[in-house]
């Protein structure tokens, strides 16, 4: 009994990730999505810095990513395994990505003055311009009905807030894939140090007839509020994004998506 207790802790042992000679192992599971993280750092010179393997393990214990760093710098990274689903159905991921870009775009404004509306994409659904305005400077709600119509593929009705959370449910149409999302939405602005505008989702799912993701999000984006007011216009600077699904038809992955509103 005694030797099989040391066969099973050895093997346990070999699974394990060992950093190099002079260096020390942090190993920590985030509370946002139990993503395992296990780093490596050296205490030499100046503060702690990242020296060694960084490795990164889904719910699974699957790799998904691994980098190399040296003195505090990531000399190379990489998604170095995602789950079955991503790798066979690329065009069905980029769909569900474009469309959790695109819902968030919504509270962009068009800079063409003659436009009074922001717009879905190419979609053109409507909104008030202004509503968005007086949100983002001013916490003002707006509630706001979109409808179907020959340029705009969502319909459904949503009271925008900030800094709390607040329900969307929208039907889509003229997609391959999927015709409804749902999820909860926060936008929180930050006016200092810099005035950066950040959104939340959560609970977001996705379906389709043949699919349906469970997905978490996160974007913000650099603003200029006072440019803002002065020409009814906001623009993103130093975006960033990124979008985890971690349920497709009912079975746990842990795909992460990068993006920003300009594209992938």
């Amino acid at each position: 009994m005694k030797l099989l207790f040391i066969l099973l802790s050895l093997c346990a042992y070999a699974k394990e990730y060992k950093c190099p000679k002079g260096t020390y192992k942090v190993d920590y599971t985030t509370e946002h999505d139990y993503i395992r993280k296990i780093i490596c750092y050296s205490s030499k010179g100046a503060g702690d810095k990242k020296e060694g393997p960084e490795i990164h393990l889904d719910t699974s214990g699957k790799v998904i990513y691994q980098a190399l760093n040296k003195d505090g710098k990531k000399i190379s990274e990489g998604n170095v395994m995602m789950s079955a689903p991503k790798q066979n159905n690329n065009k069905l991921y980029s769909e569900a990505l474009s469309i959790i870009r695109e819902l968030i775009k919504i509270s962009e404004f068009n800079k063409d003055q003659n436009l009074a509306t922001a717009s879905f994409k190419n979609n053109n659904c409507q909104g008030k311009r202004s509503d968005w305005i007086k949100l983002f400077l001013m916490k003002r709600s707006f509630t706001h009905t979109y409808k179907f119509g020959q340029n705009c593929d969502l319909q459904g009705t949503w009271t925008p807030k900030l800094e709390e959370f607040f329900k969307a449910n929208f039907k889509l149409k003229d997609l391959k894939e999927f015709n409804q999302v749902s999820f909860k939405l926060k936008f929180d602005v930050q006016k200092s140090p810099k005035q950066i505008i950040r959104f939340d989702i959560k609970e977001g799912i996705l379906k389709g007839k043949k699919h349906t993701f469970k997905f978490v999000a996160d974007y913000q984006g650099d603003v200029n509020l006072n440019k803002t007011m002065r020409q009814r216009v906001l623009n993103f600077n130093n975006q960033r994004g990124e979008v985890h699904f971690t349920e497709h038809n009912g079975k746990e992955i842990s795909v992460k998506e990068k993006f920003t509103l300009n594209g992938r």
